[in-house]
């Protein structure tokens, strides 16, 4: 399997675990928006959560190329990534009984919104503390190739 690959996969699974937990943590927070502090979650809500992180993780593939995206090609991909997230979140939503009035449509494009965008934050921070690091180990060998 080629490193690309296996980065992908990476990615994949670390965007699951990232959106599971935001997800678990803004749903605790529906009660206060909605000033409905009477709403309580069936038992098996976590397995709707999953049910949603990991389709919608999985559409990070669509980043996947074996060559460097230019900004035109990742700008195509980042509009095909958020139409599949929120068709996803959407589709699933409605099948769970998130929303079924304009009310509840609009908190769960709420909490998608939030949680889209802690995740390109987190995921921008992220990579650039790798580039950093890596940087930083290529300066390191640099200078101790030239003081040989």
């Amino acid at each position: 399997m080629s490193e690309n690959v296996k980065e992908t996969f990476k990615m994949v699974f670390n965007h699951f675990l990232l959106i599971t937990t935001i997800l678990l943590f803004m749903m605790g927070f529906v009660p206060i928006f909605s000033n409905d502090f009477n709403i309580t979650w069936s038992w098996y809500f976590p397995f709707q959560v999953i049910g949603v992180s990991f389709p919608t993780a999985c559409c990070s593939f669509v980043y996947y190329n074996k060559k460097e995206l230019n900004r035109r090609q990742f700008l195509i991909r980042c509009a095909i990534h958020y139409v599949l997230l929120l068709a996803i979140v959407l589709g699933e939503g409605y099948l769970f009984h998130w929303w079924s009035t304009w009310e509840g449509l609009i908190i769960v494009i709420s909490i998608f919104l939030g949680i889209y965008i802690i995740v390109w934050v987190v995921t921008t921070i992220k990579d650039k503390l790798n580039g950093d690091k890596i940087n930083k180990a290529l300066r390191r060998i640099k200078s101790e190739e030239e003081k040989k």
